[in-house]
């Protein structure tokens, strides 16, 4: 595959190479490498490493080569425990994560190596979690050398090599942006993404992606997402970042959810910047434990939960995602309709902080050139970014400089405030507002609230809810 020299870059991908150097790959190359199982930023993290040690021939067979080497392929865990027993050590490229175990022992902790089936190996060098902390959150992706004592008959990690940004300079990124246009910074997001920005041309289909990183640049947004099948609504977050996880509404438990009693290992709420309910118009309201929608409906208005008469604290962002049927022919759906009613009581409703309006992106494809071609921030690097914006807190002050009509709620400014905020921290890292395109973010997140609104009112044709919403952005 060849990639694109400068001279066949836009200007903005010329920039953002000159400006950000390793942080930006060429997006195009990606597409080879989607069908080996690792992640997207598992594998942008490789090229660009491999690509700036060896330059892009030699570096993307010698990167092919390394992951046939040490990536266990499925069904090979038999051959590498074979390995293991014989030969003492052996070399993978695994998520590795390790577990704390306070109430055993104040050191006691177990390794899990997914690729072996081994949940309960240790670590032998303290210094490789004190030096890799994500080991402990969601787990780390990287090389690990695993060794086999088969006196102790014990598995350990004895080395450690991770496939990700050692660190992020935010003041870099935020100073950066200024280089930038407006549209030239849209496309810079877009293209990250994964999307082509010349297929997402208007500035109505770049939000309506942008909004999908609204959960993963901002604490606490929960919004529901309804669209037609292939459409990229979990992409994001099943193979972009590391701090998101998907999964199956019907499959959920208030053990994996929220606080394991038995093990006392914690909740995926706790684990992870934000989870996607996937497929939800599948599931049923028996499929929902009403502790699980009991213990939401407090998590979302508090950020605390309880369970086993522990309480935690967790600003995970919670995404609802669903396909529409095949009878959909356009406009806005009643997308509530289908959904279990544990799902759309006027109380869950309420905490949403809007909808995402997927139903008007098509489904994707090569052939229609959905996805990048041009240079874009690798994933690794881009969610390390949006990590690290999640952590700063711009709701009040976006809040101030939003003037909002009369008939809003103090929930419907909440939420507003909470998703203008995560827009204009990815449009304007800097805080350089371009005043009228703040306005159209702010505009957009209004309409992602009055969908709520307005599929509540054709629910329960409650009164309250037949009103216009309507916010000002005011430049200070």
């Amino acid at each position: 595959m060849i990639s694109r020299t400068a001279p066949h870059m836009q200007l903005w991908e010329i920039k953002l190479k000159e400006v950000f150097g390793n942080a930006v790959v060429d997006k195009g190359l990606m597409i080879k490498f989607d069908g080996m199982r690792l992640p997207r930023f598992v594998s942008e993290y490789l090229v660009a490493d491999y690509i700036g040690r060896y330059g892009q021939r030699e570096g993307m067979e010698q990167m092919e080569a390394f992951l046939d080497k040490y990536y266990p392929k499925p069904n090979s865990t038999d051959a590498y425990h074979y390995r293991l027993q014989q030969e003492g050590e052996i070399n993978i490229v695994d998520n590795f994560k390790v577990n704390v175990h306070v109430e055993k022992n104040g050191q006691d902790h177990t390794l899990r190596i997914p690729a072996l089936n081994i949940s309960n190996a240790k670590v032998a060098d303290r210094s490789i979690i004190e030096d890799n902390p994500r080991l402990l959150g969601s787990g780390l992706w990287g090389m690990g050398k695993i060794v086999w004592d088969g006196d102790k008959n014990r598995v350990s990690l004895l080395d450690f090599r991770p496939f990700q940004v050692s660190s992020v300079d935010l003041t870099h990124f935020k100073a950066s942006r200024e280089q930038f246009s407006t549209e030239e910074w849209l496309n810079v997001l877009v293209s990250s993404i994964g999307f082509n920005p010349a297929v997402f041309a208007t500035l109505r289909s770049k939000l309506t992606i942008l909004a999908r990183l609204l959960p993963l640049a901002q604490k606490s947004v929960f919004l529901y997402e309804f669209g037609r099948p292939g459409t990229g609504k979990t992409y994001i977050f099943d193979r972009l970042s590391n701090n998101s996880f998907v999964i199956s509404g019907s499959t959920v438990t208030p053990a994996k959810l929220f606080r394991d009693v038995r093990t006392r290992e914690e909740g995926l709420l706790r684990k992870y910047d934000a989870l996607l309910f996937d497929e939800i118009d599948k599931v049923k309201d028996s499929d929902l434990a009403d502790e699980i929608i009991n213990k939401l409906l407090k998590f979302m208005e508090s950020n605390t939960f309880d369970r086993g008469g522990v309480e935690m604290t967790s600003h995970s962002s919670l995404i609802f995602s669903g396909n529409l049927g095949r009878t959909y022919r356009g406009g806005v759906p009643a997308f509530l309709e289908p959904l279990a009613q544990k799902l759309k009581g006027d109380a869950f409703l309420d905490r949403m902080n809007g909808a995402i309006p997927g139903w008007e992106i098509k489904p994707l494809s090569n052939s229609n050139n959905n996805f990048t071609q041009n240079q874009g921030f690798s994933a690794d690097y881009f969610s390390s970014v949006l990590s690290a914006l999640r952590e700063e807190d711009w709701e009040a002050r976006v809040g101030g400089m939003l003037e909002f009509s009369r008939n809003t709620t103090n929930r419907d400014e909440k939420a507003i405030r909470k998703t203008s905020a995560g827009f204009l921290k990815l449009l304007f890292p800097n805080s350089q507002w371009d005043s009228l395109m703040a306005q159209e973010a702010v505009a957009f997140a209004v309409e992602m609230r009055q969908y709520i609104i307005d599929q509540r009112f054709d629910l329960y044709s409650n009164r309250d809810d037949a009103r216009i919403l309507e916010a000002k952005f005011l430049a200070r």
